[in-house]
């Protein structure tokens, strides 16, 4: 199926200034237990979705609407499954929970004009094993998603239309329940809408509300990474000030080692080799300052660099400490 995807992104890409007059819809679900091992007694879970959608975007920013939903659970054994899947006007109906379709009243939901090829797409793999001894309970959790679009402007009024698409995820996963024996892990929701039905959808209360706790965590984790990663490159910076030039070569392998020189490993190599060669404030200055400014380049997007420059501070602090305790 992801074969299925790269195929449509590569037709599309060839033939994007074409018209089309047909609507392609694709859902895949698959939801299984992979194995199960009773020594020790642990269950693996995988769960894939697949998704594609191949269509005319028309020239006043209107797609055709489907909406697809699929919903489990999170029972391993014996899941229950809920799922939907709709085009044009019974698509709009379902997300905007109306009886009437005549209550629709949206300008961009009239299908003219000229028309191009569109293309969206996603790809999700989420799979899982749940350890259910008493002893040590435990969850591995592994997750994939792909998502991908390719949507042509239209034009109304001499303004740009850009036609609404809509896909969301939100998986639990049920750490309470892992030394049941029939342990309830896997609780899946997912969304796949466009057009009118994206907008839709996208006015509903609890979808902006999980958008909203999204964010807020999203941004909160990058913030709380940030903050974590400026103070330990400060504490970094605070005891290379201790280090003798006999330290610095090792500071600097373990530097490059752990990628944390931004691609600068190569420069302070030869900045200090040039000090060393010619020893003076200046050049061992310009050495330094290069590694001064890659280890406070931080990057809170990106969680396992915390665990790194944690470990590179650990290097420097021990070392500082050494040479502060043999001059004392």
């Amino acid at each position: 199926m992801n074969r299925f995807i790269s195929g449509l992104v590569c037709a599309l890409s060839l033939g994007a200034c074409t018209t089309t007059d047909e609507v392609v819809f694709v859902t895949k679900s698959s939801l299984s237990i992979v194995d199960i091992d009773s020594t020790p007694a642990e269950v693996s879970v995988g769960y894939q979705r697949v998704e594609g959608y191949f269509a005319p975007a028309y020239e006043n920013g209107a797609i055709p609407p489907v909406v697809a939903s699929i919903q489990t659970d999170g029972s391993l054994f014996s899941p229950r499954i809920r799922q939907i899947y709709a085009t044009g006007d019974a698509a709009n109906i379902l997300a905007s929970n109306t009886r009437d379709y005549n209550l629709i009243n949206d300008t961009t939901a009239v299908l003219e004009g000229d028309k191009r090829g569109m293309f969206f797409g996603t790809s999700t793999t989420l799979g899982f094993k749940v350890g259910v001894t008493r002893e040590s309970p435990s969850i591995t959790i592994g997750y994939k998603r792909k998502e991908a679009s390719y949507i042509p402007l239209g034009t109304k009024d001499g303004k740009d239309q850009y036609p609404s698409v809509l896909a969301s995820i939100d998986t639990t996963i049920n750490a309470g329940s892992v030394t049941s024996p029939n342990p309830d892990g896997l609780q899946v929701g997912q969304y796949f809408a466009t057009g009118t039905a994206a907008k839709y959808l996208a006015s509903k209360s609890y979808m902006q509300a999980a958008f909203k706790d999204r964010a807020q965590n999203a941004f909160q984790a990058y913030e709380n990474q940030l903050n974590q990663q400026n103070s330990t490159a400060l504490g970094i910076l605070r005891c290379a000030a201790s280090l003798t030039d006999q330290q610095w070569p090792f500071v600097f392998q373990n530097a490059v080692a752990g990628q944390l020189l931004s691609g600068t490993g190569d420069v302070i190599t030869q900045k200090w080799q040039a000090y060393i060669d010619q020893p003076t404030i200046a050049a061992r200055q310009q050495a330094l300052k290069f590694y001064y400014s890659a280890i406070s380049i931080v990057d809170g997007a990106e969680p396992t660099y915390l665990a790194v420059l944690q470990a590179h501070q650990n290097l420097v602090c021990k070392l500082a400490k050494e040479t502060n305790h043999a001059r004392s």
